[in-house]
């Protein structure tokens, strides 16, 4: 695609490196290969639900597991925190996206 505003290339350079893994000169960024989400680690409840929208939809897991972590955390909501240290309090909000391929059930 094309772009509506174009950017100088002193532009573009003033931005942070990619992280690890990434060529800063624009170069190929190695991926990792693939490994399939941890259905198993869910809880059953979870699990269950994941697996059976991913068998009727045909899809790879992922795409059902991580909107419903992001459910759950929505749903536990304040009711249970983490206290990592005195003073800082975590909830657990998850905030995901799934991408894929167009058409990607």
């Amino acid at each position: 695609g094309e772009a509506d505003v174009e950017f100088a290339e002193s532009d573009l350079r003033s931005y942070p490196p990619p992280p690890d893994g990434g060529n800063p000169s624009g170069g190929a960024v190695v991926v990792p290969p693939y490994r399939p989400f941890p259905v198993g680690c869910l809880p059953d409840v979870v699990r269950a639900f994941v697996e059976s929208v991913a068998a009727s939809v045909g899809c790879d897991p992922c795409f059902v597991a991580l909107p419903a972590l992001a459910l759950v955390g929505a749903a536990v909501g304040g009711a249970l925190v983490a206290r990592p240290k005195r003073g800082w309090t975590e909830v657990p909000i998850l905030w995901a996206a799934v991408v894929g391929d167009s058409g990607t059930a």
